[in-house]
């Protein structure tokens, strides 16, 4: 068979059998919980499928995933989670068929009328970074990556103006890729919101933070910083941070660094956010065993188009240098795409994505094209 027609006509397979399902598929409730199934098939084509500069591979993929979203909520509780496993296959280098999987979920409870509690865990196994925040620090390549994040905190309303939080968050980091150490992220940490009117918020907060490579070394850091944040209406708020990063890095050496971040942010509903930002500090990641002095701009919109019709534009811009090391970074993100609403249950998504590395370590360079078309049903 010619494999350059084989998975397009899967996907024209699966799409109109997904489509003839979707037309007979519904939620199921059960004591409050809600149980939504979704499926969906993407083929995309990607002229450089293992982040190299040199003889970049291109292909075709087609990827098929199984998913659902659990929901539940009282008056004192609210539980969500959501899982996907992810069949990527490559039309051209099969070698590099993979399976991916996500699961995430989420569990609020009010305690009391002053007291409420916030966890959270996510775990996700990919090949391809998730985010253009990811790739900005990640080392080039394909490999896959194993992330697990755990995620809780404890929120004490002392008056209606003045709350107080503690939190506690985990995160282990590993790869396929063995050349790169895994790491584990522990943060401790505790804040104050006091509220001076009813548009205006000031936040103050302290975190501390251990990561540790094996094998290799560790860097701790304890951050203050303190917000601003000033609520333009119901959903729109800018925020102004400042503050400093107190780091014991892995060459034993220690520094003292200041941070800010502005961020103009929209809230669409409990998981959506548009918006954009801009960030300055030194930071740890789990890719490198270095301190990366680092600026970011990030920008995310949505936006209908029509009552059917979405779009969406996602843009990222880094540079940065690492402290030991002595390499400096740029990256440039970007991903544009439409969302169409065929019926209530199934949906069409187009997207290009554009990401490109310079580095002044010339072999981590890269420039990557994607195409994209995916048919998404929630049954």
């Amino acid at each position: 068979m010619n494999q350059k027609i084989k998975y397009p006509g899967i996907v024209c397979g699966v799409s109109l059998v997904m489509m003839v399902v979707a037309s007979r598929a519904f939620a199921y409730t059960w004591q409050g919980m809600e149980l939504t199934p979704r499926v969906s098939v993407e083929q995309s084509y990607d002229d450089n499928i293992t982040f190299v500069k040199d003889s970049p591979l291109k292909d075709y993929l087609t990827n098929l995933s199984l998913g659902f979203d659990l929901k539940g909520e009282t008056k004192m509780q609210k539980f969500s989670l959501g899982a996907d496993v992810t069949r990527e296959m490559f039309t051209r280098h099969s070698s590099f068929d993979n399976t991916a999987e996500a699961i995430k979920a989420s569990y609020w409870q009010e305690l009391s009328k002053f007291d409420q509690i916030t966890l959270k865990e996510s775990f996700s196994h990919a090949v391809e970074p998730r985010s253009f925040a990811e790739e900005f620090v990640r080392t080039s390549g394909l490999y896959s990556t194993y992330n697990n994040a755990f995620n809780t905190d404890y929120r004490h309303e002392i008056d209606p103006k003045l709350a107080w939080t503690v939190r506690y968050g985990n995160e282990f980091t590993d790869f396929s890729n063995k050349d790169i150490s895994r790491s584990m992220l522990n943060t401790i940490g505790t804040g104050a919101d006091v509220s001076l009117d009813a548009v205006t918020l000031l936040k103050f907060n302290y975190d501390y933070s251990y990561r540790n490579f094996t094998p290799g070394s560790s860097a701790q850091t304890h951050e203050i910083s303190s917000t601003v944040r000033r609520f333009l209406n119901k959903r729109l708020y800018l925020d102004l941070q400042a503050g400093g990063d107190f780091i014991s890095a892995y060459d034993n050496g220690n520094y003292a660094e200041p941070m800010y971040r502005v961020a103009l942010t929209q809230d669409i509903d409990e998981t959506t956010q548009t918006g954009i930002s801009f960030e300055k500090r030194y930071a740890t990641d789990a890719y490198t065993q270095d301190l990366f002095n680092r600026s970011v701009v990030a920008v995310n919109l949505v936006k209908d188009l029509t009552s059917r019709i979405t779009g969406l534009l996602t843009a990222f811009y880094g540079n940065g240098k690492y402290v030991i090391a002595h390499i400096n970074e740029e990256f440039t993100g970007a991903d544009a795409g439409l969302n169409i609403d065929l019926t209530k249950k199934v949906r069409l998504k187009l997207h290009y994505t554009y990401s490109r590395e310079n580095s002044s370590e010339s072999t981590r360079d890269y420039d990557k094209n994607l195409y994209s078309l995916a048919i998404v049903i929630k049954f």
